[in-house]
């Protein structure tokens, strides 16, 4: 079992959307990415969970029309955190080394 499942479990027991919305109203408002996004020149590998249900994977997904140095990597059947899994991280691993190296 890793390490960080019973910290997950937790985080979706807690989770609920009082929660959410304390976190869109005082930090994802204020948050502007896509100022400086553009003036980013290096490769960004945008890494994230088919389930992900925290974080909108909408909103990730738009990064990339803002730089085109951005490749999105959508791991399937994982959600928020996938590279807390074996799995998510042999993907993760296997697509640095076929995209970066």
């Amino acid at each position: 079992m890793s390490i960080g499942l019973p910290f997950l479990a937790l985080v979706d027991r807690t989770f609920n959307e009082q929660t959410y919305e304390s976190l869109n109203v005082n930090y994802l408002n204020h948050f502007d990415v896509t100022s400086r996004l553009n003036k980013i020149e290096m490769p960004i590998l945008n890494i994230f969970g088919e389930k992900d249900l925290r974080f909108p994977t909408s909103v990730t997904k738009t990064f990339k029309q803002h730089n085109k140095n951005i490749i999105d990597y959508e791991i399937l059947n994982t959600g928020h955190f996938p590279f807390l899994l074996e799995d998510g991280r042999t993907k993760i691993y296997n697509i640095l080394k076929d995209t970066f190296f």
